[in-house]
C-alpha cells in the first residue's frame, strides 16, 4: 500500500479493485505496475486525468493482455 500512496493513487474507494487486480495479476506483476506508477509520480509525469486513473488503465491493459505460457507447459499438454 505504501507504493500506492507514493504513486499518488487514491486507495479508499478503489481498494477492492486493487485487491482483485493483485489476485488476478499475481503479486510480482501487480507490484511492477505500482512501481511504474510510483516512478511516473516521482519523475513528475502528468496523467491525463489523475494518477489513480492512469494506474487503473495500466491494470486493465495488463489483465486483458494474453499471458505467455512457459515452453515446458505447452509441450506437456499434448
Amino acid at each position: 500500500m505504501e507504493l500506492l500512496e507514493t504513486a499518488g493513487v487514491v486507495v479508499g474507494k478503489n481498494r477492492r479493485f486493487f485487491e482483485m487486480a493483485k489476485a488476478i495479476l499475481k503479486e510480482a506483476r501487480f507490484n511492477g505496475l505500482l512501481s511504474e506508477a510510483k516512478g511516473d509520480e516521482l519523475e513528475g509525469r502528468k496523467a491525463q486525468k489523475n494518477s489513480t486513473a492512469r494506474l487503473i488503465h495500466r491494470i486493465m491493459e495488463a489483465v486483458g493482455a494474453p499471458v505467455a505460457l512457459p515452453k515446458a507447459v505447452l509441450t506437456t499438454q499434448r
